[in-house]
């Protein structure tokens, strides 16, 4: 055998070698991929079923909230009350803030996980009072993404 030859053989098992590990780097990327989706799917249905079971299982929270349903104002809460539902819609927010920066900023989960955030309570006049009161409270690009989405006003960070 002659040295070219040698030579040949070597760069063809260097090029095998390098698209051998260039296919197991994909393939653990991918893997990997799908590891930190589960991950943040099982993060948003955890913080969703959390807050529900706050939810639910405060005496005084559904009766609150059923009141905000049939349209009351922030003003027509006593001060507990009020405290009690600012709460509850902050912690509703965050779960919604947390989902947006999965999906949409870091395209880890798929939108449909924000679709709760059509549901009643944004329409309600509570919560609009509420959003234009606490919307500082959240990421800006997440407040300006609620307004278009939920049709909301801004608050006076806007």
């Amino acid at each position: 055998m002659n040295w070219e030859a040698i030579g040949a053989a070597g760069e063809f098992v260097g090029a095998t070698a390098v698209v051998v590990s260039l296919i197991f780097l994909i393939r653990e990327m991918r893997s990997n991929t799908t590891a930190v989706r589960s991950t943040a799917y099982a993060n948003v249905a955890e913080e969703t079923t959390d807050l529900l079971n706050t939810w639910y299982t405060d005496e005084r929270l559904p009766l609150l909230l059923s009141r905000v349903i049939r349209g009351a104002a922030i003003d027509e809460f006593e001060d507990e009350d009020r405290v009690r539902l600012t709460l509850a819609f902050l912690a509703l927010v965050y779960t919604w803030q947390q989902g947006y920066q999965q999906a949409l900023r870091d395209g880890v989960v798929d939108a449909y996980v924000l679709a709760g955030m059509k549901g009643v309570f944004p329409q309600t006049t509570f919560f609009r009072e509420f959003w234009v009161e606490h919307r500082s409270l959240v990421a800006p690009e997440f407040a300006d993404f609620v307004e278009r989405e939920l049709d909301l006003p801004g608050g006076s960070a806007h």
